[in-house]
């Protein structure tokens, strides 16, 4: 009987894909880039913004000296996951991020971001389409009236703030979503029927119709999931009764078209992507237990699709990834809710595909929002690679399955994703400024993408909605637990935890990694809460992730160390009577690592991403990834540490310069800042950059101490007056290093001879040919060739006689300097008399460098060239390669 009903599933699940006309997206009507292009109108412009309040909230708990009991907010009734022996998340109201640890900065800057939106801008499209009256004016981007799926970022505004009032307790985020949900609530009362959206009705007609329409179903699962959180999330009980409403009519529309077509008509429909339709019913069924929010789920589970996954094939290659990754984690809601092995199943082959033959190191997939063939990624390194949405759904996937199984290599993808493919999309601290796309190709940036850097309000792509949740969920899988109330930490991130079972809070702290010392160093601390629950025992289990080199751990217990047979990829657990003010400290190693191209082609054999533990390295570079002959089986002789010292050395030198060269003003009179710059070989005056681009690495430059340098440079930090402006000179008096006159020189000497390394090019040098040469950068080889004198300057007190200016004298010509003209080159000139116009044009202002070297940096010491690489989530508008080909045996 079991091999029959087994039979009978497996023919269920792939009868689509004989009767279905084609069991994928068509591409020219799935991908998102090409409906927004077909469906763009303007908007009006942005409208002003206010800054949100601080994220960091402190627990409730903590706020009165009496055991006051966390939110949370109670469910009654409702199935319960059918699945047994799982972990539990322990609820985002019971964690809380460091606010100076880059998740905690990362989710601050999603607050902002999420306090910035006016309500009625977001629901604008929602009353005018139930016909209330719409003060003010939509948002732009894929929010612009007119545009197919309008809406949408709404349903994840509903989602992003539910969870970040869970993580914060923020009242500012509270009372901005229940207006929303207000609003809402009185645009689906006028409709009358239960449907709720920003678009008519009509667009399912076209729908069910299998005709062209941007997919409204994946609007609606946004909305509804986004209702659904801020119930379970938040308590809102307006909003459960409108998901409940919406969930009754959508049945009826799928029942009508079954009954009045075919069942074929609509498995046919789902060739359009409907988003995690399945798994928003199964969450809801979850709660109720009503069949019929059970049997609406079945009718969205893809059978032609997660039929291929069932009979364990690899027939991705061609499928528009964000339509069916939400897929599968619905077929996980399955299993949970009726405990069906079969989607277990599907959800582990489907990850196993992932991992071994569709994933960049980075842990995104797709290219162009689609996969490829299998180990066919050498194709699909181009700047529309690696969809945010894509990673943000799979990371769903990985953390469903560890839940299920504890087993780390889930863990370990869901961390490296997460740090590698979530947290660089946003553009530092800058709210509201996110990524669609991750590129791959080498050479390209985060800006350079077809999208680039979104807006605040004049984009709301699929990747702004996904995006906001993410930032919002940072510590929603960082602790577990199971029902024997033993705690699990599936990563280390620094952030405090209500482990309710034991009245302890918990804080984690963990040390900024560096790239001089490979360690993760975590401290845990204990503290009572509430004395009602104390004395009890329980395990605390901490993930030993896979990338930790295969050294001892140094593990501390109170001080006294404990020696754990603990190994990469399983769990150092402790089980004892935890009291207050215990304290465990552990230690792990990590290790360089190299990651093969998954593309099995000779051509891109010599192919490998770097990575530091979870951590990808980028390299800076505009293109060439040619690392040539290395020690393939030691990556540590020539992946070298940067030292943070070297940060001390790091500057960047302007000029005040009328615009000569660049036509600003007619007159050729206004002047601005102009800074010293590398690029294409030579040296040139260019007009100061933003941060965070390779303009801005190009013009910063270290100072190197020559051989006949007695002392290194000094730090100068102490000697700041401004963010950016700095008293060389005094600050190297006082230190008392160079000061005065030097043989050779009639000038004061401040450094004695240096030479000036490109930050973005590491081992290579400023050089010139004598007087009247123009600087030029030299490359390894022909350095090698060079008199060290002239590659070798100076560092005197600025020619003009002006504050924190220094001027750079040719050690082989004393009294030539560097000098910029009326072109923007630079070149060696020598000064002939008393000549004020030489002296400014000889003098430089000195500012702390542009860029700096991030604490993990590293220089890649190539065949040829020396590349500069720093994890991929830190690069902003830098040109960067994730793959560097290498030529050695391995």
């Amino acid at each position: 009987m079991g091999s029959l009903l087994g039979f009978l599933t497996l023919w269920w699940l792939t009868a689509g894909t004989v009767v279905a006309k084609e069991c994928t997206n068509i591409p020219g009507q799935s991908s998102h880039t090409l409906r927004a292009l077909a469906s763009r109108k303007n908007v009006s412009d942005a409208t002003e913004f206010a800054e949100g309040n601080k994220m960091l909230v402190p627990f409730p708990w903590e706020k009165s000296s009496g055991n006051v009991q966390p939110h949370s907010t109670p469910l009654t009734g409702g199935l319960g996951s059918l699945v047994n022996d799982t972990l539990r998340e322990v609820p985002l109201h019971h964690v809380r991020l460091d606010p100076e640890s880059d998740e905690g900065r990362a989710q601050e800057t999603n607050l902002r971001y999420l306090l910035m939106l006016d309500v009625d801008r977001l629901v604008w499209s929602f009353r005018e389409n139930a016909g209330l009256p719409a003060p003010g004016s939509a948002y732009g981007g894929w929010e612009t009236p007119g545009t197919e799926l309008r809406g949408h970022f709404v349903g994840h505004y509903l989602s992003a703030t539910a969870l970040m009032w869970a993580s914060t307790h923020n009242d500012s985020i509270r009372e901005k979503m229940s207006l929303v949900v207000d609003a809402l609530a009185e645009c689906q009362e006028k409709l009358g029927t239960g449907y709720l959206s920003a678009f008519p009705s009509s667009y399912f007609d076209r729908f069910e119709a299998i005709e062209p329409v941007w997919a409204p179903y994946y609007t609606i699962h946004k909305i509804m999931a986004g209702l659904l959180d801020q119930y379970t999330l938040a308590g809102n009980q307006k909003a459960w009764i409108m998901v409940l409403s919406m969930a009754k009519y959508f049945l009826s529309r799928v029942e009508s078209v079954i009954e009045r077509f075919t069942i074929e008509r609509h498995w046919n429909s789902l060739n359009e992507e409907v988003g995690g339709m399945n798994d928003v019913m199964y969450r809801l069924y979850l709660l109720t237990e009503d069949p019929e929010h059970l049997k609406l789920a079945h009718l969205f589970d893809k059978p032609c699709f997660l039929g291929l996954l069932a009979l364990k094939t690899d027939g991705l290659s061609g499928f528009h990834s964000n339509t069916h990754i939400p897929l599968v984690v619905g077929a996980q809601m399955r299993y949970e809710s009726t405990g069906d092995n079969l989607y277990k199943e599907i959800a582990e082959y489907f990850m196993d595909l992932i991992n071994t033959s569709h994933r960049f190191p980075t842990g995104g997939t797709s290219a162009g929002e689609f996969w490829s063939d299998p180990n066919r990624l050498g194709d699909s390194l181009t700047t529309e690679a690696q969809e945010s949405c894509t990673t943000y759904n799979i990371l769903k996937v990985a953390r469903n399955l560890y839940r299920w199984t504890r087993d780390v290599r889930y863990a370990d993808y869901y961390e490296r994703g997460l740090l590698n493919g979530i947290l660089g999309i946003q553009r530092g601290e800058e709210p509201g400024v996110m990524i669609y796309m991750l590129p791959e190709k080498p050479g390209t940036s985060k800006a350079l993408s077809y999208h680039g850097w979104g807006t605040p309000f004049d984009s709301m792509w699929c990747c702004y909605g996904t995006g906001i949740e993410s930032f919002s969920k940072l510590g929603d899988s960082i602790y577990f637990e199971n029902d024997d109330a033993e705690l699990y930490v599936m990563r280390f991130s620094s952030s405090s935890v209500l482990w309710t079972a034991l009245g302890m809070l918990v804080t984690q702290k963990v040390q900024p990694l560096s790239s001089e010392s490979p360690v993760l160093s975590v401290t845990f601390v204990f503290k009572e809460i509430d004395e009602g629950v104390s004395g009890k025992g329980s395990s605390l289990s901490l993930r030993i992730p896979s990338w930790a080199a295969r050294r001892s751990l140094h593990v501390k217990l109170n001080g006294l160390s404990h020696f754990h047979p603990a190994g990469p990829g399983g769990y150092l657990t402790f089980s004892r009577m935890w009291k207050a003010g215990d304290t465990l400290e552990i230690e792990v190693p990590l290790s360089l690592a190299m990651e093969k191209i998954q593309d099995d082609r000779e051509k891109f054999s010599g192919l490998h991403a770097f990575l530091y533990g979870p951590y990808v390295l980028a390299g800076m570079t505009d293109g060439d990834n040619f690392l040539g002959e290395v020690n393939g089986t030691s990556l540590s002789t020539w992946l070298v540490p940067v030292p943070a010292s070297y940060n001390e050395q790091v500057y960047s030198f302007s000029q005040l310069l009328e615009h000569s060269f660049e036509s600003v003003s007619k007159e050729r009179t206004t002047k601005s800042s102009f800074v010293l710059s590398e690029g294409a070989g030579s040296i040139e005056m260019r007009s100061e950059p933003k941060e965070g681009t390779s303009e801005a690495a190009y013009s910063t430059f270290r100072l190197v101490p020559t051989s006949q340098t007695t002392a290194s440079v000094q730090p100068i930090r102490k000697s700041v007056s401004s963010p950016r402006d700095v008293d060389l000179r005094r600050a190297l008096q006082e230190d008392g290093t160079h000061s005065g006159q030097y043989t050779g020189s009639n000038y004061p000497i401040l450094f004695g001879l240096v030479s000036l390394e490109p930050y973005s090019k590491p081992g290579k040098r400023l050089a010139h040919s004598g007087p009247n040469s123009k600087l030029v950068i030299v490359e390894e080889a022909e350095s090698s060739k060079m008199e060290n004198s002239v590659r070798e300057f100076r560092l005197v007190s600025g020619l003009s006689g002006d504050e924190n200016t220094v001027s750079f004298e040719a050690a082989s010509h004393p009294g030539c300097f560097i000098t910029s003209g009326l072109d923007p080159s630079i070149t060696l000139r020598c000064k002939q008399k008393d000549d004020s116009a030489y002296d400014l044009r000889a003098s430089f202002s000195v500012k702390k460098g542009l860029s700096s070297y991030h604490r993990m940096s590293f220089w890649a010491q190539g065949e040829k060239n020396h590349f500069l690489l720093f994890p991929i989530y830190a690069y902003k508008d830098e040109k960067y390669t994730i793959y560097f080909n290498l030529t050695s045996n391995f």
